[in-house]
């Protein structure tokens, strides 16, 4: 009996823990955390302004669920989270545009429009025998695709994602509200379909890591799990 009514107790600790406080709940568009080159990720709070602390607060939106956890340390610098995240949002834009700019080059090269970029070549083809002027104008159409990469804030996706970033999603100036969001972090990984890591060396060093891997399995055992390395 004695045994039964401590796991009651656990179970009833757990299920606390596991609430999910639906009045602090705010998430952002991951496409919105990269404006301004990803400031959000590069700077930590700690070295921010009380304004811009609160600004982080603002520029997050109620929401009932997040479509994803961004699980994350501080130890790891935020440019590779910047570019990492911007890859993984705009590759098949960077792949379409590469591969319509180099055609699109290629195009105007051919009727004339483009002067020849290199030198010319010997062609030497069955009964064909001559020179020939070689085009490096895909290779430049092709560089060219680091547009959209650096759009990536702005670019249009099917789908808008709202997902849990600490800075925004937990209040930094209000230490009542910041405090129901640390507590409530558990929560929230219940209310989330998928937890990312964005994994660098330092990540499992970090106990609140650890905490948010096994509290999302604990919480969310039929949600999924992506694992984004930093340096791929």
């Amino acid at each position: 009996t004695q045994g039964r009514d401590s796991k009651t107790r656990r179970s009833l600790l757990l299920e606390r823990k596991l609430h999910t406080d639906t009045e602090i709940m705010r998430g952002i568009p991951l496409k919105n955390t990269l404006r301004n080159c990803g400031r959000m990720w590069r700077q930590s709070p700690l070295d921010m302004t009380e304004d811009e602390r609160l600004h982080l607060w603002d520029v997050a939106f109620p929401v009932k669920e997040f479509d994803v956890f961004i699980s994350h340390t501080w130890h790891t610098k935020g440019i590779w989270k910047f570019l990492s995240l911007s890859l993984q949002l705009t590759w098949i834009h960077i792949l379409l545009w590469g591969l319509g700019a180099a055609i699109f080059c290629e195009f105007l090269f051919f009727v004339d429009v483009l002067p020849p970029l290199g030198n010319s070549g010997e062609v030497n083809f069955r009964t064909y025998q001559g020179t020939a002027p070689l085009s490096l104008w895909a290779v430049v159409g092709e560089c060219t695709c680091v547009i959209p990469f650096l759009l990536a804030p702005w670019m249009p996706l099917a789908k808008q994602r709202f997902a849990f970033v600490d800075v925004a999603s937990i209040h930094q100036v209000d230490e009542d509200m910041k405090e129901r969001g640390i507590y409530g972090l558990g929560g929230f990984l219940k209310a989330s379909k998928e937890l990312r890591i964005l994994w660098s060396p330092p990540y499992l060093t970090r106990l609140w890591c650890i905490f948010e891997l096994a509290a999302y399995r604990m919480a969310n055992p039929a949600g999924k799990i992506v694992l984004q390395p930093l340096f791929v």
